[in-house]
């Protein structure tokens, strides 16, 4: 049985903690960026770095507010954490493979993750809104 976690904070500290993990298992690998005919290069242990102190600065602002008894609502976390997720791993999809991926496809898919995310910070700030009101 699996033990839902009822503190989004905690959430968003285990999945930035398997980030920094996994940046670790595949310290070898880099992931290729294709912007405008320029490829940019970053470490994959960066990328998950970055990741990781993406979670936990979101992390410090739910235990914040739960600290402040201003909490925000656990679907919202849910949903602001799978869409993150999302994006990033749509991301990832799409720098990895993007030798075997048509441009057009390859474009539509580091487009989606960037409105993922978008969609996700829009989430976040309207609980925090919510919270804060």
């Amino acid at each position: 049985m699996i033990a839902k976690i009822k503190k989004p904070e905690t959430l968003f500290l285990v999945i930035g903690i398997l980030s920094i993990l996994f940046g670790f298992a595949i310290n070898a690998n880099s992931i290729y960026v294709n912007f405008h005919d320029t490829y940019f290069v970053i470490r994959s242990f960066d990328a998950a770095t970055l990741v990781a102190l993406i979670l936990a600065f979101y992390a410090l602002i739910y235990l914040i507010l739960n600290k402040l008894k201003k909490p925000i609502t656990l679907q919202i976390a849910y949903w602001h954490l799978g869409t993150f997720l999302l994006g990033i791993l749509t991301f990832l999809f799409s720098s990895q493979s993007n030798s075997f991926l048509a441009t057009n496809y390859y474009t539509i898919s580091l487009l989606a993750s960037i409105i993922l995310i978008i969609i996700s910070t829009i989430i976040f700030i309207s609980g925090l809104l919510n919270a804060l009101l």
